[in-house]
């Protein structure tokens, strides 16, 4: 997972590895425009039908933001 922070906002998320079910186009670009809208993973909506993927998705852009404060 790829996200690009500027100002102090995400700007873009990319999934870079992918590795589940569904295929990545299910997720992307759909999600990746919500955490950019809402600034945040919680509360994002999920894809219906592939919540697994969703919830993945979810906790990578999670993980990509905490490491980016460390």
């Amino acid at each position: 997972m790829s996200v690009t922070v500027s100002g102090g906002k995400i700007v873009s998320v990319e999934i870079t590895s992918y590795n589940m079910h569904y295929p990545a186009s299910y997720i992307s670009p759909y999600m990746n425009d919500e955490v950019v809208k809402k600034q945040a993973v919680i509360g994002i909506y999920g894809v219906s039908g592939a919540t697994a993927s969703s919830y993945n998705f979810a906790d990578a852009v999670y993980n990509a933001l905490t490491k980016a404060k460390a």
